[in-house]
C-alpha cells in the first residue's frame, strides 16, 4: 500500500470516528496524569499531614468521628478516615478492648507510611477528575469535543496542578468540586423539564462539597443561583417561585455542608475559633509568604498565572497565556450576553479581587482558578485555528497542529522527569553533585554557606570565592535560612535533589537537608539570609 492512500484511508477513518479519537487521547492525558502523579507519590512530606494524622490519632481511637480542629472543613479529615477505613474496620471487629491501643500503635509506626501513600493516591485520583469535568463541561458549552480536549489537556499539562494533586489538602478537591458545580451548572441550563432542577440542585450539592473542602469555595453559589435565575426567567416563573428555589438550592449547599463537617454544629464554638484564626492569619501574614493586600498581591498572582501556572518553561506558559487572552476576548466579544458567559466568568471575576485583598499569598489557594484558565486558553486556540489565516493555508495548520502537539508533549515530559526525580532521590550523594555542579559551571563565581562548605572541599575551585559581594551565586543548605521570601520566580533553584514542588513558591518545603542555589542579588536584598556574613 502507497503511503499517499495509507494516509488518505487514516484521514476517512478519523473523520468517521473523530469523537472515538479525541475520547481515547483524553483517556489517554488523564491516565497519564493519575500515572505520573503516582511514581512521585512518595515525595517527602507535606505541612499538613501531621495536624490530619494528629486529629485521626486523638478521635478514631476513643470512637470518635469529629477532628476537633475547624481551620479548615472536615472534607480532607472524612477522606482521610475512609481510605484507611478497612484497617480501623479490622481492627475495631477483631479485638474491641485493645481497639485503642492498636489504633493508636498503626497510626504512630510503620504502617502510618503505608497509610500516607494510600491517602495521598485517594486525593491524587479525586483530583485528577477535575480533568474529566472541564473535558464535559467545555463540550456541554461549545458541542465541540476538540475544544473539550485541548482544555483538559492543557490544565492536565501544568507542573502547578500536578504536584498539587499529590498533595493531603484541600485545595486540588476544592479545585475539582468547583468546576464539577459549573458543569452541573452548564448542564441545568442545556436541558429540559425537570432535569434542569435535578441538575441545579446536583450542582448546589457539589458546591456544598467545595465549602466543605475549603469555606471559600461556597463562592461556587454564585453561578449556581445564576443559573437558577436564568432557567427560572426564561420560565417566566413568578416571585415566588425564586425565593422557593433558592431557599432549596440553599438548603441543599448547607445540608451537603453539615453532612461533611458536623462539626458545625456538634462544636461550633471551637469552629469559630479556627475560622475566626485563619482570617486574623490571613489579613496579618505568614513570615516569607506575606504580601501587601491590594496591587502587589494581584501583580504577584497575575505574574504566577501568566508565568508560571501554564508550564515549568516560561515562554511556554506565556506563549498558552496569550491564547487565555484571545480566548476571554472571543468570549466576550461573541457572547457577552448570554448568561452562560457570566455563568463562567463569575467565579474567577469574584475570587481574584477577594484572594487578592489578602496578605498572605500561598498559590494553591489559587488551583480553583485553574480550569478556568485551561478552558480560556483552548477557547482561543480554536479561535486562531477558524481563522482565515490559518484555514486558507495547510501549511500554516500543519504548523499550528505540530506547535500545539509540541508545546503539550514538553509539558508531559517535565512533569514525568519531575515525578521520576522523587523516588531517584533516595539515592542522590548531595556533596559529590554540588563538587560536580561547580566544577561543570566554571564560568559562574558561587559564594558558599558555612553549612555547604562543610561538605565538600572547596579550596581547590577558583570559582568559589569568600567574598558573598565577589559572587554571582549563593549555595545553602535549606535549614540554614528560617522563613525565605516566596512567590518571586526564577530565584530558588534546587537543582540537588527531586521537584517536588515549584520551591520559588514553597521555599519553606519540608527538606532540611535540600542544597539550593540563588542568585547572591536576591539572596542580599532578603535579611532572612543574613547568616552569609558569618
Amino acid at each position: 500500500m502507497s503511503i499517499p492512500l495509507l494516509l488518505e484511508r487514516s484521514r476517512n477513518i478519523f473523520q468517521k470516528q473523530r469523537q472515538v479519537v479525541y475520547h481515547l487521547i483524553f483517556l489517554s492525558v488523564w491516565v497519564f496524569t493519575i500515572f505520573s502523579g503516582a511514581i512521585g507519590i512518595g515525595f517527602r512530606g507535606h505541612w499538613d499531614e501531621h495536624k490530619l494524622f494528629k486529629a485521626i490519632r486523638e478521635s478514631i481511637p476513643v470512637g470518635k468521628v469529629l477532628p476537633g480542629w475547624y481551620n479548615y472543613p472536615s472534607m480532607i479529615y472524612d477522606l482521610a478516615v475512609v481510605s484507611i477505613s478497612p484497617e480501623i474496620l479490622a481492627t475495631y471487629f477483631s479485638d474491641r478492648s485493645a481497639f485503642r491501643e492498636s489504633m493508636e500503635k498503626q497510626l504512630r509506626g510503620e504502617q502510618l507510611k503505608e497509610f500516607t501513600i494510600r491517602i495521598r493516591t485517594v486525593f491524587l485520583f479525586i483530583s485528577s477528575l477535575s480533568i474529566l469535568w472541564t473535558y464535559l463541561l467545555v463540550f456541554t458549552w461549545t458541542r465541540q469535543w476538540l475544544q473539550a480536549l485541548l482544555s483538559s489537556a492543557v490544565l492536565a499539562s501544568s507542573w502547578e496542578f500536578a504536584y498539587h494533586a499529590r498533595w493531603i489538602a484541600p485545595d486540588a478537591i476544592l479545585m475539582q468540586f468547583g468546576i464539577l458545580a459549573v458543569l452541573l451548572v452548564f448542564l441545568a441550563l442545556r436541558s429540559s423539564g425537570r432535569r434542569k432542577f435535578m441538575w441545579l440542585f446536583a450542582a448546589a450539592i457539589a458546591t456544598g462539597l467545595a465549602c466543605a473542602t475549603k469555606y471559600f469555595g461556597g463562592i461556587f453559589l454564585v453561578p449556581v443561583f445564576m443559573g437558577g435565575y436564568k432557567i427560572l426567567r426564561d420560565s417566566d416563573a413568578k416571585w415566588g417561585s425564586y425565593l422557593a428555589l433558592f431557599l432549596g438550592l440553599a438548603a441543599a449547599f448547607s445540608l451537603t455542608f453539615l453532612l461533611i463537617t458536623p462539626g458545625a454544629l456538634i462544636e461550633t464554638e471551637r469552629m469559630i475559633q479556627d475560622i475566626q484564626f485563619e482570617i486574623n492569619h490571613y489579613r496579618g501574614g505568614d513570615y516569607g509568604y506575606t504580601v501587601q493586600r491590594g496591587w502587589e498581591h494581584l501583580s504577584l498572582l497575575l505574574v504566577y498565572i501568566f508565568g508560571v501556572f501554564f508550564s515549568n518553561y516560561i515562554w511556554i506558559s506565556l506563549l498558552i497565556s496569550v491564547f487565555v487572552l484571545i480566548g476571554l476576548h472571543s468570549l466576550l466579544t461573541e457572547n457577552w450576553k448570554a448568561v452562560e458567559t457570566w455563568v463562567f466568568l463569575s467565579v474567577p471575576l469574584l475570587y481574584i479581587p477577594y484572594i487578592s485583598l489578602q496578605r498572605v499569598m500561598m498559590v494553591r489557594n489559587d488551583l480553583l482558578l485553574f480550569p478556568f484558565l485551561a478552558i480560556l486558553s483552548a477557547g482561543g486556540m480554536i479561535f486562531v485555528w477558524n481563522s482565515k489565516l490559518i484555514q486558507s493555508s495547510s501549511i500554516a495548520r500543519t504548523v499550528v497542529v505540530v506547535g500545539w502537539v509540541s508545546v503539550l508533549l514538553i509539558n508531559y515530559s517535565w512533569i514525568n522527569y519531575a515525578a521520576e526525580s522523587i523516588p531517584a532521590s533516595s539515592n542522590t550523594d548531595r556533596p559529590q553533585e554540588l563538587q560536580k555542579y561547580l566544577v561543570a559551571n566554571s564560568g559562574t563565581t558561587f559564594y558558599l554557606s558555612r553549612e555547604a562548605r562543610s561538605l565538600i572541599d572547596s579550596n581547590e575551585l577558583p570559582n568559589v570565592v569568600t567574598d558573598p559581594y565577589d559572587a554571582d551565586k549563593l549555595v545553602f543548605v535549606f535549614r540554614e535560612v528560617n522563613h525565605p521570601l516566596a512567590n518571586r520566580p526564577n530565584v530558588y533553584d534546587p537543582v540537588f535533589g527531586p521537584y517536588e514542588v515549584n520551591f520559588d513558591y514553597y521555599p519553606s518545603w519540608n527538606e532540611d537537608g535540600r542544597i539550593v542555589v540563588m542568585p547572591m542579588k536576591s539572596a542580599l536584598s532578603q535579611y532572612q539570609f543574613e547568616f552569609i556574613y558569618d
